[in-house]
């Protein structure tokens, strides 16, 4: 798969899901978020009244960066998500084994300022359960996480 057709197949998420769109909804205006499509093409996802805008450019000044392979896009893209909670166990899950990579070059005030910290509580209980399965047992272990993918 072409970075072209997975940028497309990206598109087509963020358009066509509910549980998508309401994350990003939540994100502060103005916020917008890096995607680099097969590290050769890069994306900026953000809201614009409240829907999903993926557009083909870097975002600007980034709080987090998403690094994704062809394939987490297709197993992604290709299931249908009920809820924010079980898109984000599918998007740690491909973190976990390498598929997705994430970098936070934003400072940890931004982060909790700009609507991220709403998009992991909207995840619920499934996906709260998932993180404290994985390590993450309470959200102040969240500083910790995000200190730890800062770009070095």
């Amino acid at each position: 798969m072409t970075p072209e057709d997975s940028t497309q197949l990206l598109r087509v998420f963020f358009e066509k899901q509910s549980a998508p769109a309401k994350a990003i909804g939540l994100l502060k205006t103005g916020v917008e978020i890096g995607v680099v499509v097969a590290d050769s093409m890069e994306l900026a996802l953000f809201q614009e009244q409240g829907q999903p805008q993926l557009v083909q450019r870097s975002a600007k000044n980034p709080d987090v960066i998403f690094y994704l392979k062809p394939e987490a896009i297709e197993m992604i893209c290709k299931k249908e998500f009920s809820d924010v909670g079980s898109l984000g166990i599918q998007i740690v899950k491909q973190i976990m084994t390498g598929s997705i990579r994430l970098t936070v070059p934003g400072s940890m005030m931004r982060i909790f300022r700009n609507g991220y910290i709403d998009i992991i509580k909207l995840g619920g209980k499934t996906f709260f359960d998932f993180l404290a399965e994985n390590g993450l047992k309470t959200l102040s272990k969240i500083p910790d996480l995000i200190r730890s993918l800062k770009p070095k």
